[in-house]
């Protein structure tokens, strides 16, 4: 195998050293990053994608056109770490590419990596994802996750609806459109961008601060959206992925953890759950616009709260608070706060509360 050496400061890391050879399956290349030694294999063929248990390393150049004079590389190493490295020449004003990890199902795709997306909206109970990232660049780029919203969960690319993406990272490079928000999110602030594309609505969360590690409570974002009417609860989550959008310039990006986590209302059973002393069950209709019914059922006769909050948990409404016997049983609520006054539409929470413990639920207000 013949091999070449080199260390670029300006493009790598600088506690990176690569070392690049060729062999009868393409090249291959080790590097010496903080004293660790790892194997690690270059893909370097346009649209190469590379299977990590539920993750999909995708080596997307979807805004190439006619240029040919640029490198771009996805690497999976021996411990099962990924990454990307890029260099784009200075041409044209569009993004060129997109080097991403995927979970779930592209519309562009006819299969997910992961079966709990896609989704629908009002079912995604919660979506975590956690990450560690070290990324060195110089150019036109940003560090953005992104998901897709269909119309239904087999859709295909006609089928979008909306692109929402969140950028924790950025040099030159801004969302497309205009602000039509200003939000906090877990402590962070957002200024939110939108624009109509030609076939759907694009958003994307503009952090204020830059951070390449960390969790994104992904579902706070959603609910967010669905609170000030930019999203539809009915549609569908079809994926999520996280990548670096180029215009132009040369980067890496060596990612060390990422795990994509997503909890859905059809994966919680409606069972009682044995020694359990009570169970709230999935309201309906929901989303309602007259009223929602809450079912419920108790193991035994008890005290018992139960409260609509809203996502910032502030009291909405105080449903029941009593005692009650053993069984099946339900209430009813119809979008009015303690004062009487209609509350808003948007996502509320279902609260409800024993000397045990407690249990929620979310619910969709559509006024």
């Amino acid at each position: 195998m013949k091999k070449r050496n080199r260390c670029k400061r300006n493009f790598i890391s600088p506690l990176f050293c690569l070392s690049i050879g060729y062999g009868a399956n393409g090249p291959v290349f080790n590097y010496d990053h903080q004293n660790e030694i790892l194997d690690t294999t270059l893909f370097c063929q346009d649209w190469a994608q590379q299977q990590l248990g539920p993750y999909l390393v995708e080596n997307n150049v979807w805004g190439q056109g006619n240029i040919t004079n640029y490198t771009q590389c996805i690497y999976v190493t021996a411990d099962s770490s990924f990454g990307w490295n890029w260099d784009w020449p200075n041409q044209g004003y569009n993004v060129k590419a997109y080097p991403e990890v995927i979970f779930g199902r592209k519309p562009w795709s006819n299969e997910t990596t992961h079966p709990s997306l896609p989704c629908r909206i009002i079912n995604v109970e919660s979506l975590i994802v956690d990450f560690d990232l070290t990324m060195n660049a110089i150019g036109n780029y940003n560090l953005a996750f992104e998901f897709w919203v269909t119309a239904d969960s087999m859709s295909d690319d006609s089928g979008i609806t909306t692109e929402v993406m969140i950028w924790t990272d950025q040099n030159i490079l801004l969302p497309a459109g205009t602000v039509v928000a200003v939000t906090t999110i877990d402590g962070v602030g957002y200024d939110l961008y939108y624009t109509a594309m030609d076939n759907w609505n694009y958003y994307a969360f503009l952090a204020n601060s830059t951070f390449h590690q960390g969790t994104l409570n992904v579902h706070n974002f959603i609910n967010y959206m669905i609170g000030m009417g930019y999203l539809n609860p009915s549609r569908y989550l079809a994926s999520f992925e996280m990548g670096n959008e180029v215009i132009y310039g040369s980067g890496v990006t060596e990612v060390h953890h990422y795990s994509v986590a997503v909890q859905s209302l059809l994966g919680i059973s409606q069972r009682p759950v044995p020694g359990k002393e009570f169970s709230l069950q999935r309201p309906f209709p929901n989303p309602f616009n007259a009223a929602v019914t809450i079912p419920f059922s108790l193991a035994s006769r008890r005290q018992l709260l139960v409260e609509i909050l809203d996502l910032e948990g502030r009291l909405v409404r105080q449903v029941y608070s009593g005692v009650l016997r053993s069984g099946q049983h339900q209430l009813n609520w119809n979008g009015e706060s303690d004062h009487g006054s209609h509350t808003s539409s948007g996502v509320y929470i279902v609260k409800m509360s024993g000397d045990t413990g407690a249990d929620y639920r979310k619910i969709l207000y559509v006024r």
